[in-house]
């Protein structure tokens, strides 16, 4: 018996879109699927080929070719071709949790349906791996991991193979490719399929017929080094070693079976075994002494040992970043829920829209996508693309509210707020009201009066075809004047504009409501021609508070927070900072001539606005910054940032046109809490606890890894720093890393976006060498540099529980879901100019409604109510995220899912720590 197995696994990479777009990677998919098809029909010996994992390029080529369909799936069947479970490769870290999962969703079920899916989380170039992967590849029915990037040698015992246990202590088997990557094999198949890649004078063509010894005894040759390193770290996968054939974009080469029946008789150290990933970690777990021997590892993936982990990444293209959490949200707690209230009202649920706006959306959180390491155009592409599966969620949610409306016979005055968790809960709504007077009141049912506050005001005016802004400070010179829309022809637009208008207002508003889980409740709009907005305007007044905090602001923009509940106040509370960024599209760096703040404050002003239950702070400021990288050139940037009071949250709304290249902007909130050893934030349906001075930065300075392992982190809607008595966080919307800095460890830098010139940049402070992305040349990207309007959304919020933290940082994440039925502005909601069909659903009598109302959730976090794959009974998914376990009361579940929908025949109404739950309600 021959003491070595190395395992061939012919394979591509496939990214669909980087330094091309998705059209320019089409044109070579279809030619390597038309070679693959047309391979095995010619060869029925044909070895198995890996497409990179992912079901999406099935769809792109069907797309083309539906008259392929009997053909494809036959060399699926057969696992000639090898696809799944992923729909795309996706990011790990600027992605949610419940999008991950959706990746392999609809990434299996597709494969599935066309004969069979891979069963292996296979990640060969993901920029780092969350800690709570392995939870949600075990729960998706996949035997293990094989991942690249992010490994270190402590991390991985110096082991091929370990044990990954997940934040919630799900263990899931787990190879790593170390240094070597899913490239490992293919330079001894490059260097004989290619000439340019040769490095013989006499290179003959690829031929596995009449050349397949030669063939053979080279690849040996060339395996014999690549083999040295990796056999060192063998002994955890008891001598198996696995060997990739592919690269990124690398097509199908046709004959290794007769070229490994070759080796295999010239070879007498190693046996050669053709197979795919799966067949590879069978062999591993099917092994008794691998897996009595396997070490446990706990942790993320983030180190750049061997392989650049692009730690940084998370900043780059913010644009991006914030467009793909919105259209998350505006899917999984707003449409989701949403069309299972309908369902059960008598609609349609609309699974087919909603699988294709999930495609857009997954399919742009491929690591290159979702990272924003692409060129302008291919960035451009990818928010086309998630404009589309926005536009057309918002549009479906649009009917399914007119609809119900319509069932409930509500006239022009209606408002109808939905709660869209399965939970009684008190909603913050920030709503716009459309009216034709400045003023109005809202009631609800029982005709008592809803207070509400004024965060702004727009006049749309008629007559001038002009929009007035804060027309609830200043006026709008308003007089009601006869019909002003022309007489003539009715055309689209016309025909929607109130007769007897000059012009219309849009407020919007802030108020809290109560609403029972999965339901609704009904107020009434009605307009008034007095004043009714208890407002209070102030110019250059410096504070505001309420019955827990006070701000105010000194004329250098000092800011003070007063934490009433202690009476401890915080100096330099808020700050904003700027410095160079010397980077590329994957990574941060100061600049080699000057890292410091580079910023200077020229002037501001502030004004107040006290408004019934809320507090507005606004602060106009200029600042000079310069133009470009290592510039002495100076341009004026200018920045509001209004901070709203709002009960127990300091929300934060920061605008700016962005005037300088090659920078980047953080805002720092300093906290009462003081050298602790931990950050916590949330990441993949677990509250991650990082330490803070990360004993791998310095390693890794010291070692010359290829990546400096920066302490700067990543989050999905939250960052915290905690002490017993307190925790003080910070919710995010798109804005996806902090870093906690200070001479005491007591600030958290949040970072707003980096402004960058190149794809890639040579020699960077944390990552030595060559360009990430694009080496040839300096691949110029412009539009990554951002000079665009930009709105950043962010709240702070201070209290003694983290966990209540984190079920709040999600909920204020989510839309507001409501319709006020009026026909002053038609152009609010996408879609709702259209005349609805006749499909109505029966007539709603409820005037206040509740489907699903979970009594007992505690801190637990819901993150998605759905229908099933198969449609057939409805699903909530929650996670825990305490330190204990919690007990959820079963009487509104009959059963369990997995996060695949499938049934389990155990029914665990216990949900430990930072574990994902997935019940099918009554």
């Amino acid at each position: 018996m021959k003491k070595w197995k190395i395992y061939l696994v012919p394979h591509t990479h496939w990214d669909k879109e980087w330094y091309f777009t998705k059209e320019v990677s089409d044109a070579y998919l279809v030619d390597n699927m038309k070679q693959i098809i047309e391979a095995n029909e010619r060869n029925e010996n044909e070895a198995p080929f890996v497409f990179d994992a992912q079901y999406s390029v099935v769809d792109d080529f069907l797309n083309l070719f539906p008259q392929k369909l009997g053909k494809v799936k036959k060399i699926i069947k057969e696992n000639k071709l090898v696809v799944g479970p992923w729909y795309t490769q996706t990011d790990m870290f600027n992605a949610t949790g419940e999008s991950i999962v959706r990746n392999l969703l609809i990434g299996t079920k597709l494969s599935e349906k066309l004969g069979r899916s891979m069963r292996v989380g296979y990640l060969p170039d993901t920029f780092g791996f969350n800690s709570n992967l392995p939870q949600i590849i075990s729960k998706t029915q996949n035997k293990g991991i094989i991942n690249w990037r992010g490994g270190d040698d402590e991390l991985l015992n110096n082991n091929l193979f370990n044990i990954w246990e997940a934040d919630d202590g799900t263990k899931c088997p787990t190879y790593s490719f170390y240094k070597h990557g899913y490239f490992t094999g293919v330079g001894g198949l490059l260097q004989q399929y290619n000439k340019k890649w040769s490095k013989s004078d006499n290179w003959q063509e690829w031929d596995s017929k009449t050349r397949a010894k030669e063939h053979a005894q080279y690849y040996i040759n060339f395996a014999d080094s690549e083999l040295d390193f990796l056999k060192t770290k063998a002994a955890s996968s008891n001598n198996r070693i696995l060997m990739p054939v592919g690269s990124d974009q690398m097509p199908m080469v046709s004959g290794w079976t007769e070229i490994v029946e070759k080796m295999n008789e010239l070879d007498s150290v190693h046996e050669w075994i053709l197979a795919d990933f799966e067949k590879f970690m069978d062999d591993l777990i099917s092994d008794p002494a691998v897996m009595e021997n396997a070490n446990i590892i706990k942790g993320e993936f983030r180190n750049g040992r061997y392989a650049r982990a692009h730690k940084t990444i998370t900043s780059s293209r913010y644009d991006i970043k914030k467009l793909s959490k919105k259209v998350e949200y505006q899917i999984y707690n707003e449409l989701e829920p949403l069309s299972v209230i309908f369902s059960r009202l008598g609609g349609e649920y609309p699974f087919e829209i909603l699988l294709d706006a999930t495609k857009k959306l997954v399919a742009s959180h491929a690591h290159d996508s979702l990272g924003g390491c692409n060129t302008d155009e291919t960035n451009r592409s990818i928010l086309n693309r998630l404009e589309a599966s926005s536009a057309i969620v918002e549009s479906q949610t649009t009917l399914i509210k007119k609809r119900i409306c319509d069932a409930l016979s509500l006239g022009n005055e209606n408002l109808i707020i939905f709660n869209t968790a399965p939970y009684t809960r008190t909603i913050q709504n920030t709503l716009e009201i459309h009216t034709k007077n400045p003023f109005f009141e809202i009631f609800n049912e029982e005709n008592q009066q809803v207070s509400f506050s004024v965060v702004s005001q727009k006049f749309f005016n008629n007559d001038e075809f002009s929009i007035k802004e804060n027309s609830h400070i200043f006026g709008s010179d308003y007089k009601e004047t006869d019909k002003i829309v022309d007489e003539g022809p009715i055309n689209a637009t016309n025909i929607l504009l109130e007769e007897n208008a000059k012009g219309k207002y849009t407020t919007i508003i802030k108020f809290n409501e109560i609403v029972k889980g999965l339901g609704y409740k009904i107020l009434k709009v009605k307009e008034s021609k007095n004043n009714t907005f208890a407002l209070k305007y102030n110019k250059n007044f410096n504070e505001i508070e309420n019955d827990l905090f006070k701000i105010s602001v000194d004329e250098k923009m000092n800011f003070t927070l007063l934490n009433k509940k202690n009476n401890v106040a915080i100096q330099k509370a808020f700050q904003l900072e700027a410095t160079f960024d010397a980077g590329d599209t994957y990574d941060y760096s100061p600049s080699h001539h000057n890292p410091s703040d580079i910023k200077e404050l020229l002037d501001f002003e502030v004004s107040t606005e006290n408004n019934n239950h809320i507090q507005i702070m606004t602060i106009n400021s200029t600042f000079l910054v310069p133009e470009q990288l290592d510039s002495e050139d100076k341009v004026k940037q200018n920045i509001e940032l209004q901070i709203i009071l709002e009960n127990d949250l300091i929300n934060f709304k920061l605008a700016m046109t962005n005037q300088a290249a090659d920078i980047r902007w953080r805002f720092l909130s300093a906290t009462q809490v003081k050298n602790n050893q931990y950050s916590y934030a949330d990441q993949s349906f677990a509250l991650v606890k990082r330490l803070i001075d990360n004993p791998s930065h310095k390693k890794s300075i010291a070692e010359k890894w290829v990546d400096v392992a920066i302490e700067i982190e990543a989050m999905e809607s939250m960052v915290a720093l905690k002490n017993q008595e307190i925790s003080h966080a910070i919710f995010t919307k798109g804005t996806n890393e902090y870093q906690i800095i200070g001479h005491e460890k007591e600030t958290i830098a949040l970072t707003l976006f980096r402004a960058v010139s190149y794809i890639g940049r040579r020699h960077l402070i944390y990552r030595k060498g060559r360009a990430s992305g694009v080496d040839d040349y300096p691949h110029a990207t412009p539009e990554s540099n951002l000079k665009v309007d930009l709105i950043f959304e962010f709240a702070i919020s201070i209290e003694d529980n983290i966990a209540a933290q984190n079920k709040k940082s999600k909920e204020w994440c989510w839309p507001n879901t409501y319709y006020q039925t009026q026909s002053i502005n038609v152009f609010h909601w996408k879609g709702d100019t259209f005349v609805m069909t006749q499909r109505k659903i029966p007539s709603i009598n409820q005037r206040e409604l509740s489907l699903v109302d979970i009594k007992d959730i505690n801190n637990l976090v819901v993150t998605t109510v759905k229908k099933s794959w198969n449609q057939k009974f409805d699903i909530v998914r929650l996670y825990n995220p305490t330190e204990q376990e919690i007990t959820i009361n079963t009487e509104i579940f009959k059963g369990e899912v997995d996060l695949l929908d499938n049934k389990i025949k155990t029914f665990n109404n216990i949900i430990k720590p930072n574990e994902i739950k997935s019940y099918i309600l009554k």
